[in-house]
This record gives structure tokens, C-alpha cells and sequence, in this order.
């Protein structure tokens, strides 16, 4: 029998597919005709015009612009395919084309469907998790009219906003699984590569990237306290980005990863995906880190590092439609971190105290080495950021016990290094 608590939850998540749309325009039009797309419409189009011609029409409008279709095939009454494939248009469910100026004898047709942010796809990649926040986001429009003998707000008088969903979740990182998340939470495309002497294991390279036209699927299964078969139900969150992703690890714990997610909408009509685990996954553990400031191997308590990934997320308009648009990076990145130590010596303090910029730079980076996956190629994760300006924390004596100090730090670039690396040496072949 399905026990009805959390015991029973699970969580997916899925790359989501950015396909370019693509329409095409055939048959014999009445007179030179107009192409009507999303409410702009272009310039008179002769009835025999070239693919090229079609093509500088649909440029021409605001809402497309230069290098927003290529159009091929034609001239007309020859078919011409119109894809669209430039920043305003790619990678979604665009509108359909239609016929303007009063022509007739046109006919235009959906080839391929788009698809991108917001268009759920389904779930396959299952991770255990220790909790998880996302909850449907709405902000009633209300009227504040008044009349005579009407104290409360009628219920004639609102309207519905959904502003789709936001919330996180937190895992303990296993060695298999976690390239999916970690490379949308960094941005950029994994690099992966074979380790050498492997054969089945994989090194995972992320850094910093812009996640434009990337997003995925999040799906959570709550279950019910019914004790039916069927007492989980599915919550689906298309357009998933990830807005902030903190690392962390203290003595006595795991390595934990926490997200911050923002969501396009949230939907309850998706079938809850059969889950499926990754067989013999093990979490990284504190036994198995070792941490470094400026190379030098220290005695670290805890660490924390957290990547936020600023993104428009407001982006909403009034175009018959109140959910939003696809999020866009639109701040740098403070990306930030915590050391906490025994006060052991100067050396920290120094750093802090440097006279100049330079001497307050140094590297962090730490490493943890799991359980070998084949030979002797171990299953790793790393985290590296070449130059840290580390700030003022001094040491302060609260009682008898050691002293202990938490240092932080803010990531830089110093113009030739990734600010951030993460590396995960694991047996998935991609991310």
C-alpha cells in the first residue's frame, strides 16, 4: 500500500527541446498580398515573389528583424518555407502567418511545430532529494471601485493573474545524476570528456554561461494521504530556470546541493512520470574533501558557495496572454562563499590585511574523492574559483573553546580564468 507522507514523493527533471518553427506558404495569391505575423504586417509581396524577396518582407517587421527567417524554396506559386530561427522568434510556438491585403488562393501550413521555454517535455532524469518549496505564484487583480452600500471587494470585480511558480529544493550530491542540474545551474554546456585509461567513466567541465534558450522541466509527485494506488499526484513546472545554486559541506554532513527555481507555470493535467534512480549512486561525504586557499591545503570546518544567476523574471505583457516570457540574465553575478576555520595563524588575516588589490586575491578550490568507478579512476566533484578577494574577519574570543573564524570571500575574474569550475568525474555519459 502507497504510504501517504513524503516517503512516497519524488522529483524529475528534463531538459526541455528548443525546436525553430517552421511554416510553409504555397498556391497562387489574387493580387500582391500582405504577411500578417503577430499583429505586424509587412509590405505589399508580389504574387510571384522569390524566396529571398519573402524572406526581406518578414525581416523588415519589428517583431522578426534582420536575420530572424530564412526562407527558401519558391518562387511562388512554388512553396516557400519560411523557418524562423533569429533571437526574436527561435525556439518556440510562434503564431501562425496569415494573409493580409485581401488576397486570396494562399494557403499556409505549420511544417514543423516550434517548441522552447514552457513547453514541458517529460521527466527522466530522478534524484532523491531532502526537500522542495515550488509553489504557484498568482496576484489577483482587484478592483477598488466604489458604490453606494459596497464595503468588500465583489466577487464580479477581480481577475486571475498566474505569474508562474518559484520555490527550491535541496539534495545530498551522489556521484551519478547531478550533471543535469549542476550545468543549468552554471549556464554553460557541459564539457565532457573520457578520463584517461577509461572506458565508461566521464569528466563533467561546467562553467558560467548564459542559459538563454535553456530551461527545464521540473516535476514533483505529492502523494496524498487517500492509501489508493494512485494517491500521488503530479505537478508539472515547464520553463524551469535556475536562479540560484548554493554548494555546501560541514563536518559530519554531505555534500548539499540547494536550488533556487523559477518556474513558467504550473500544470496538473501531465501524467506523473514512472520514476526510475541510478543504480549504486553514493553521496560525497566530508571525509572525502580537501580544501585549499592559495594552493595551501587548510583545516576547514565547513564551506559554502553560492552561485546566484540573475534573471528578468518579470517579464510579462500585455499581449493576450499573462504568463510570462523566457527570463533573461540581466545583472553580473555575485558570487560569494564562507570558510569557516580554527584561527591557526596569520596567514588568513594577512590576506584580508594585504596594502594592495593583488595581495587580497587568492584561490579556493575543493575537492572531494568518492568511490572508484572503474580502475582506478575515482568518482569526483570539484570546485575551483581562481581569484577570490577574500574580506575582513577577524578573530573574536567567545569563551574557552577554540577559536574559530569564518572567513568569506566574493569570486572575481581575473580576465583569464573560468571565475568558477566545477568538475564531476561520474559513469553518466552526458549530462
Amino acid at each position: 500500500m502507497p504510504i501517504g507522507s513524503g516517503l512516497s514523493a519524488q522529483v524529475g527533471f528534463a531538459a526541455e527541446a528548443y525546436t525553430n518553427e517552421v511554416q510553409t506558404i504555397s498556391g497562387t495569391a489574387s493580387v500582391p498580398f500582405t504577411l500578417v505575423f503577430e499583429g505586424a504586417a509587412t509590405a505589399p509581396i508580389a504574387v510571384n515573389a522569390a524566396a529571398a524577396a519573402v524572406q526581406a518582407a518578414l525581416e523588415a517587421l519589428p517583431n522578426i528583424g534582420s536575420g530572424g527567417v530564412v526562407c527558401a524554396g519558391g518562387a511562388l506559386p512554388t512553396a516557400v518555407t519560411v523557418t524562423f530561427s533569429g533571437p526574436l522568434v527561435a525556439g518556440r510556438n510562434v503564431a501562425p502567418l496569415t494573409v493580409g491585403n485581401g488576397a486570396t488562393g494562399l494557403t499556409i501550413a505549420q511544417t514543423t511545430p516550434g517548441a522552447g521555454y514552457g513547453d514541458p517535455v517529460t521527466v527522466t532524469r530522478f534524484l532523491e532529494f531532502n526537500s522542495e518549496s515550488m509553489e504557484l505564484q498568482e496576484e489577483p487583480v482587484e478592483s477598488a471601485g466604489m458604490r453606494p452600500g459596497n464595503t468588500v471587494l465583489r466577487s464580479d470585480r477581480f481577475a486571475v493573474n498566474r505569474k508562474g511558480a518559484t520555490g527550491g529544493i535541496e539534495f545530498e550530491v551522489v556521484d551519478r545524476g547531478f550533471g543535469l542540474p549542476i550545468a543549468h545551474a552554471m549556464g554553460a554546456p557541459a564539457v565532457i570528456t573520457t578520463p584517461v585509461g577509461g572506458t565508461n567513466s566521464r569528466l563533467h567541465t561546467h562553467t558560467l554561461g548564459d542559459a538563454w534558450n535553456r530551461s527545464l522541466t521540473y516535476q514533483k509527485g505529492v502523494p496524498d494521504i487517500t492509501g489508493s494506488a494512485s494517491n500521488v499526484r503530479a505537478f508539472t513546472y515547464p520553463g524551469t530556470k535556475i536562479t540560484q545554486a548554493e554548494f555546501s559541506c560541514e563536518v559530519d554532513g554531505f555534500l548539499m546541493l540547494a536550488l533556487e527555481l523559477d518556474s513558467y507555470d504550473e500544470r496538473t493535467d501531465i501524467a506523473l512520470a514512472a520514476a526510475s534512480y541510478a543504480t549504486g549512486a553514493t553521496p560525497f561525504h566530508f571525509g572525502q574533501a580537501q580544501a585549499r586557499v592559495g594552493g595551501a591545503l587548510v583545516d576547514a570546518r565547513s564551506f559554502r558557495l553560492t552561485i546566484p544567476r540573475p534573471l528578468a523574471t518579470e517579464r510579462y505583457f500585455m499581449r493576450g496572454d499573462t504568463r510570462k516570457k523566457q527570463p533573461i540574465l540581466n545583472a553580473m553575478a555575485e558570487i560569494t562563499g564562507e570558510l569557516v576555520m580554527e584561527f591557526e595563524s596569520l596567514a588568513m588575516a594577512n590576506r584580508y590585511n594585504a596594502a594592495t588589490p593583488a595581495g587580497r586575491i587568492a584561490p579556493f578550490q575543493i575537492d572531494f574523492t568518492g568511490p572508484i568507478l572503474e580502475a582506478a579512476i575515482p568518482a569526483t566533484f570539484g570546485l575551483l574559483c581562481p581569484a577570490c578577494r577574500w574580506e575582513p574577519a577577524s578573530p573574536t574570543i567567545e569563551g574557552p573553546d577554540l577559536v574559530t573564524v569564518t572567513y568569506t570571500f566574493r569570486v572575481l575574474n581575473d580576465g583569464t580564468n573560468q571565475p568558477v569550475t566545477c568538475t564531476y568525474q561520474t559513469l553518466d555519459l552526458a549530462s
